[in-house]
């Protein structure tokens, strides 16, 4: 019998990074342990815009990202970080059934 991959948990909001440029449109990508591996492998790798550009939903997600200047970019990575920090611990294999 196939293992059956349980599906994506990176639509509930409690696993979201909220944010906003202009103060009223809220867009949102999922925390580092629901992104796509790909992103999570580019941010372990220190490629944070490839990451954040990665994890993006949307492709309006993708457009603010790609309107911030260096400074706020940084600050934005260290938020999503520290919103993801917490987490972490859903990367570590599950205990086995048993």
């Amino acid at each position: 019998m196939a293992f059956q991959i349980p599906p994506s948990r990176k639509g509930l909001p409690e696993n979201r990074f909220d944010f906003t440029l202009d103060g009223t449109t809220v867009n949102d990508l999922p925390l580092l342990p629901y992104a796509p591996l790909v992103a999570v492998e580019a941010f372990h790798q220190g490629e944070a815009l490839e990451a954040v550009l990665a994890a993006c939903d949307t492709d309006e997600a993708r457009e603010v990202i790609r309107r911030l200047d260096a400074d706020q970019f940084r600050a934005f990575v260290e938020a999503w970080e520290v919103a993801s920090a917490g987490r972490v611990d859903r990367l570590t294999s599950p205990e086995p059934a048993g």
